[in-house]
């Protein structure tokens, strides 16, 4: 692509997300990066990979967060608008018939696959439905009819909040006994799912879908584990996996997917399938990662959004940390975030010194 694309980052607040994609899209020469934020000092803000940088000071996902983005986006001449966190993209496809007849937006799933994608307990029943590979999974309601579901399920399991993200909140039980004690305690109707778990390994995949298609993926493994048992890990290694790669590209075609996703999967080593565990529709963590392995998946959603046709891209087998862990594989190149913050510092020192 010759032109230089005008992209305007809507969502460029106090989260992690929006500074990868920023940092991702500085790496083509083809880009000019606007952002707009919620906070006048968003850490964002103190970053040099940008043109244009603007304010609202809207805390509300409505109409009026709706007309400060295309605002922006006039100002600037966007060319494309590229939201990166859920409430962005929400609020985005709630407004695309607003927004596309003036701006074009990077390509998004309707709004109510991504109500069901976001929901554990919405997308446990999908998946059951569809009879992809997942966990076996009970909402909780507290009722009688639930406490003798817990009996029929195999133990250990976990119990997770429907919205949560990041490992947050979830908690381990080995016992029916002690999820039923921690459950009598506690009054969690509703808000958490109870799923079994699967004894074997996560595996990720993030992918770049268009109609169903897709267009870009990486996969990757957990080699060095987070803080804590749930969080992230803090290291992964990039690789293939053919089974992995089967069950979300028929994931994808079912939902007809467009735009991005990271799919949570757990390698089950009892029945030696890979499952399903949940689909965060937007930008991930580890997309720096991706872009090292040799993916820039938010410049590829700007050429997919605006109709330019590319080849499938490879990706190396590299391992990477985003913690600058010491990764164990001598065999495969190694890759820290630390260049990508080195290179553009301000935004993390602004964070540690002001936003904590």
């Amino acid at each position: 692509m010759n032109k230089q694309m005008q992209v305007l980052i809507p969502d460029g607040d106090d989260g992690h997300i929006p500074l990868t994609v920023l940092r991702s899209l500085k790496y083509s020469s083809h880009v000019k990066t606007g952002v707009l934020a919620r906070d006048k000092w968003s850490p964002i803000k103190f970053s040099h990979d940008y043109s244009y940088f603007e304010y609202h000071g809207i805390n509300e996902f409505n109409e009026k967060r709706i007309s400060a983005i295309m605002n922006a986006a006039k100002k600037m001449r966007a060319d494309i608008i590229l939201p990166t966190e859920l409430g962005t993209i929400k609020l985005l496809a709630r407004y695309k018939n607003d927004i596309t007849p003036h701006f074009k937006l990077a390509d998004l799933p309707p709004l109510e696959w991504l109500e069901t994608v976001s929901d554990k307990s919405l997308l446990a029943k999908y998946l059951e439905k569809e009879r992809i590979p997942s966990p076996t999974t009970l909402i909780l309601t507290g009722n009688g009819s639930f406490y003798k579901e817990i009996l029929n399920l195999k133990f250990p399991v976990l119990l997770k909040p429907v919205d949560g993200f990041g490992g947050n909140g979830i908690k381990f039980f080995d016992t029916s006994s002690a999820l039923q004690e921690f459950l009598e305690r506690n009054d969690i109707q509703g808000q958490y799912i109870v799923q079994s778990f699967i004894l074997g390994y996560d595996i990720d995949c993030s992918v770049l879908c268009k109609d169903g298609r897709i267009l870009a993926y990486t996969i990757q493994k957990s080699v060095v584990p987070g803080k804590s048992e749930y969080e992230p890990a803090a290291s992964i290694e990039f690789l293939f996996h053919e089974h992995v790669y089967e069950v979300v590209r028929d994931l994808m075609k079912k939902l007809n997917w467009s735009g991005v996703a990271h799919i949570d999967l757990r390698y089950d080593e009892v029945e030696k399938i890979p499952k399903i565990i949940e689909i965060n529709p937007r930008y991930w963590g580890s997309l720096i990662g991706s872009l090292a392995a040799g993916v820039n998946f938010p410049y590829l959603a700007c050429l997919t959004s605006m109709g330019v046709e590319y080849e499938l891209p490879e990706y190396s087998f590299i391992s990477f940390s985003r913690t600058w862990t010491k990764l164990p594989d001598k065999n495969k190149k190694n890759y820290t975030s630390l260049p990508f913050i080195l290179s553009d510092p301000f935004p993390e020192i602004y964070r540690e010194l002001f936003k904590k």
